[in-house]
């Protein structure tokens, strides 16, 4: 046995009580003990007792020695699966971002211990940018997709180029690093001065743009193909005229594809509708208000990731 596994040893009896412990041994002692009045009894009683405590000492010997090597895979697994968890929260922490422009805030909830969906919010060139990206598939390879979408993000955002040049250097990154079949949807927006809005999109579902001044939503739907399927595909900029106190939700299809028990999808509209109804609540608490939308829907299946961008600027 190596050190590490000496050392899941420890950590795997440590963290199993006596009275965990034993109905196993009980369980152990009685089948073998079986086993062992079994044989005396083939042998017409003539096996000695000794004999017979030899063959259930290492019986019940060999069959724990089996039952703490899966403990230790056990152990193994949940160790990494934890560190997986830390590495993901670092990587997608709830965003939270005020410039005088502007207020953003962001959370993505994973539908198992690691989840393939980014949000993120910061300044680039004196400007606020939001980025929301959901990698396909689930679980540990998704999440280390999403990681590595991250880092090309942010040293990408270290060069000039407008929201479409960006998607399109992350596109070819993804292409070139990824196997077929996996690919990431994004939405990328840049408020580029206080009332115009710079916005792209790679696959993803629209933008939604609530208009404060006649309570209306339009959805931002300018881009092109989803990130990571073919290369040198070209991203179309969108623009957006926006006021004080309009509000602009991101949100990934962990959210709009909720299905209820007939098998119906979410969908945006409801969202709109929250949007509409309850635009003006401080951005946290919007957020909670439409995750309880997804929630009432149907359990969840998928990473739910939003992101909400509300204009500042004078009354």
């Amino acid at each position: 046995m190596s050190r590490d596994d000496r050392e899941l040893a420890k950590r795997f009896w440590s963290g199993t009580s006596l009275r965990a412990l034993a109905p196993l041994l009980l369980a152990i002692f009685f089948t073998f003990a079986t086993i062992g009045f079994l044989m005396d009894v083939a042998n017409a009683c003539r096996t000695q007792p000794r004999v017979l405590a030899v063959v259930v000492a290492f019986s019940g010997w060999f069959f724990m020695t089996f039952i703490v090597r899966q403990g230790l895979r056990r152990v193994r697994a949940e160790a990494e699966m934890a560190l997986a968890r830390e590495i993901h929260v670092s990587l997608v922490p709830d965003v939270s971002l005020e410039t005088a422009d502007c207020e953003m805030f962001g959370r993505s909830i994973p539908a198992s211990e690691v989840g393939g969906d980014l949000v993120d919010a910061l300044v680039v060139a004196g400007r606020p940018l939001g980025f929301v990206a959901d990698v396909s598939g689930h679980g540990v390879p998704a999440g280390s997709l999403m990681g590595l979408l991250k880092a090309g993000l942010r040293t990408r955002l270290r060069g000039p180029g407008d929201p479409g040049a960006v998607l399109v250097d992350l596109n070819d990154v993804l292409f070139d690093l990824t196997r077929p079949n996996t690919f990431a949807t994004a939405a990328i927006l840049s408020l580029k001065s206080e009332s115009r809005l710079a916005y792209a999109l790679a696959g993803h579902p629209p933008i939604l743009h609530l208009r404060r001044a006649d309570a209306t939503v339009v959805r931002l739907a300018e881009g092109g193909m989803a990130l990571g399927i073919q290369a040198g595909e070209r991203y179309t900029v969108g623009h957006a005229d926006v006021r004080p106190g309009d509000l602009l939700a991101v949100v990934t299809d962990g959210f709009t594809e909720t299905m209820d028990r007939q098998d119906r999808e979410l969908g945006l509209a409801p969202f709109e509708a929250a949007l509409v109804a309850h635009g003006g609540e401080p951005l946290p608490e919007l957020f909670d208000r439409l995750l309880d939308l997804a929630r009432a829907q149907g359990p969840q299946q998928d990473d739910r990731t939003l992101l909400l961008l509300r204009i500042r600027g004078p009354e």
